[in-house]
């Protein structure tokens, strides 16, 4: 709040800080590189300014009234001479007097704030993504000291004291802070100490000293001693020696882990924090070394250049962290720091091509936003985003995985083998240490890929080890199936990202094998028509068997008798009559019988209201053939069915009117029909006692399956 101050007033080009290192009023290392001082090389960070138009630099009240008065002035005298000292040698230069407006004021704070945002942001997201875990909670504690620090490097209060309380409450506290939450984070992550847990609390202490040491030289608690320059060197001394032991041990220990091992999950994560680390903390570091070192800072350069890269580590971090940890949208918050990620780093790889143009908070704020613009372009489903993978990106990973996928099972013929494939290319694709596909839920039909994992040892693994996902195999009926996956090998668990694209995978499958049954119900097709035409043609034989052969059998005999009766006298004549009057008889009722069976096996038209008529016709002959009454309720006409659908219920009132005649030994077979919105309903009872399907049982040598009756309703 205090840099508002800075609006409106006259300046020569640079912010000054107190340096006790030097011991002079030096230009602050978060000037603004494209201010004009700097921009023109004419000064840089860290010079001891002595004089400004000839006053002494600890005077600033009548500097800036010099400056207010040059600046109300004609514009060819708006210079001002400026005397001050580099590496121990005097300069003096003539510098242009300007007041400072709202966008140079920008210049110097957004960058600051940006950073500062930054820092709190990924603190607060990453506490509470795991507000119970110990690293969640040192991460948090670093980066918002981080933050602190950030904020504190830069004020313009004008009261003396407010400005050393906000110095001590900021600045001051957060390198005690860094270095014992880096010491802490560093025993925590990739792996925490098994032994000796203690030691992660070990730079506390220390911390806790020092920053009481900087609190007393700041705000003179203990009052006026002559030690108290000593406890302003020991604090500082005690704040860098912490920052430096915690960026030892945590580098350490992230290269020791680095190193391939059993652990894939521990060599991963610590590989992803040296990477974000050296990406985002390495320019920073070097910069300040630098300034340590020589008290001032090359041309071009100042402590914010730096700053700019602290989002990679800041994000880095975060999701090395995350990435291994279950919780709400937990998918979303990793693309959208690993869009953050990237976006800084690819700002950041842009700023060595921009440092001749003076690199300033506006300057990176718009590089980034461009920069993230473009990240979410590339992570984000939008319509344009969608046509431009359409047409451009057609290689993404989870496209890619689907399109490998789809394309092995197609391929794949044998329902063991394709199977055997699905559970191979699903846990490749999910880095799974097993993968179990079953069908019908039965442990016979069950395909498992894994190392060392054996379908007949899959009951006990299930026993042990939970599934880390499942979906559904989805058949034209239900499901047909289900996918399980077991634990990752990287020790991630799985998002809704994952999910997704598991389902997209068992989708497909599903529609493979719904194909794939589909073609194997169509091979038997040829041996279905076969056995149905064997069928019939059984049933045929049957039907002339027990109609047609008996009186065929008997007319040879019939023939000799009545041979042997034309030579007799009249008793043999009148005998002669009966039988001739008898084989009449036979051969009549055996041609009714011819009749109805290929009545039987020519279709009727069935079309529209011919529908009913045909059926009544076909139980009228079916029924007067057995000499049984049919009672035909059916006051309505018949709906207009599909050619096919009519002529299944033509043979289905056929066969069940023959079965209750057969059977059923009843006087009557009532036969009611009723239109329902299109359909046919058809009602078929009889009042016969019904009969036992094991008395029906007719020799197997004729070919006739047995048949049941149908009883009463």
């Amino acid at each position: 709040m205090g840099t508002t101050n800075l609006l409106g007033r006259p300046s020569f080009g640079a912010l000054v800080l107190r340096s006790d290192a030097q011991r002079c009023l030096a230009v602050n290392p978060v000037t603004p590189v494209s201010w004009p001082a700097l921009a023109s090389g004419a000064l840089q960070v860290g010079d001891c300014i002595e004089t400004v138009g000839g006053i002494p630099i600890g005077d600033r009240k009548l500097i800036d009234t010099r400056l207010r008065a040059l600046v109300d002035g004609p514009p060819s005298e708006r210079f001002v001479e400026v005397a001050f000292r580099r590496a121990e040698m005097p300069f003096v230069v003539t510098l242009p007097v300007a007041r400072i407006g709202l966008f140079e004021w920008l210049q110097v704070q957004v960058g600051l704030v940006v950073v500062a945002l930054a820092c709190w942001l990924m603190a607060l997201v990453v506490l509470l993504a795991q507000p119970h875990a110990e690293a969640n909670q040192v991460y948090a504690l670093l980066y918002l000291a981080t933050a602190l620090g950030v904020v504190g490097l830069h004020h313009q209060f004008q009261n003396d004291q407010v400005g050393r309380l906000y110095t001590a409450l900021t600045i001051v506290i957060s390198p005690q802070l860094i270095g014992a939450a880096l010491f802490h984070l560093a025993l925590l992550i990739p792996e925490p100490l098994r032994r000796r847990r203690w030691l992660r609390f070990a730079l506390y202490p220390p911390a806790l000293v020092g920053l009481g040491l900087h609190l007393d030289s700041m705000l003179d608690m203990a009052g006026e001693h002559p030690w108290s320059p000593d406890f302003a060197r020991a604090a500082n001394l005690i704040g860098a020696a912490l920052m430096f032991a915690g960026l030892v041990v945590f580098v350490g220990r992230m290269l020791l882990a680095a190193r391939p091992g059993p652990q894939l999950r521990v060599m991963q994560q610590a590989r992803l924090l040296l990477v974000s680390w050296a990406l985002g903390v390495t320019p920073l570091l070097a910069i300040a070394v630098f300034f340590l070192a020589t008290n001032r800072l090359p041309r071009a350069v100042s402590l914010q250049t730096g700053l700019f890269f602290l989002p990679i580590a800041l994000t880095g971090t975060a999701f090395a962290m995350l990435r291994y940890q279950a919780f709400a949208y937990r998918g979303r918050l990793l693309q959208g720091m690993t869009a953050l990620f990237v976006s800084a780093s690819a700002a950041c790889l842009a700023l060595p091509l921009l440092l001749p143009y003076h690199i300033d908070g506006p300057l990176f704020v718009a590089v980034l936003v461009c920069a993230l613009v473009t990240t979410l372009f590339w992570y984000q489903d939008t319509p344009l985003r969608r046509a431009f993978r359409r047409y451009f990106l057609r290689h993404q990973q989870d496209y890619r995985i689907a399109y490998m996928f789809s394309r092995a099972i197609r391929e794949t013929q044998p329902l063991d083998e394709l199977l055997a494939t699905a559970a191979r290319m699903i846990g490749e694709s999910f880095e799974a240490e097993w993968v179990a596909v079953r069908l019908g839920g039965g442990p016979e039909r069950q395909w498992v890929a894994g190392q060392g994992v054996h379908p007949a040892g899959m009951s006990a693994l299930l026993a042990t080890t939970s599934a880390a996902g499942a979906s559904l195999i989805a058949g034209p009926a239900g499901a047909i199936g289900v996918v399980c996956i077991g634990p990752r090998t990287t020790g991630e668990p799985l998002d809704e990202e994952d999910y997704g694209l598991l389902s997209m995978l068992t989708d497909h499958l599903g529609r493979v094998l719904t194909v794939q049954s589909q073609l194997d119900r169509l091979a038997r097709v040829p041996g279905v028509v076969l056995a149905a035409q064997e069928q019939e043609r059984s049933r045929l034989s049957q039907e002339l068997h027990d109609a047609v052969l008996p009186y065929l059998s008997a007319l040879p005999f019939g023939l000799e008798r009545v041979r042997r009766l034309l030579g007799g006298g009249g008793e043999a004549r009148a005998e002669l009559w009966q039988l001739l009057d008898r084989y009449s008889e036979k051969a009549t009722a055996t041609a009714r019988e011819l009749r109805n069976i290929i009545g039987q096996l020519q279709m009727p038209d069935l079309h529209g209201a011919r529908l009913f008529a045909a059926l009544r016709a076909s139980c009228e002959a079916i029924c007067g053939q057995a000499q049984v009454a049919l009672v035909w309720d059916v006051a309505e006409a018949a709906p207009e069915l599909e050619a096919e659908a009519a002529l299944h219920l033509y043979r289905l009132v056929q066969q069940a009117v023959t079965n209750a005649v057969q059977h059923s030994r009843s006087d009557a077979v009532h036969v009611q029909a009723r239109s329902l919105d299109g359909a046919v309903e058809i009602t078929i009872r009889d009042d016969g006692g019904g009969s036992d399907p094991r008395q029906e049982r007719r020799p197997q040598q004729h070919g006739r399956s047995p048949s049941v009756g149908a009883g009463k309703p």
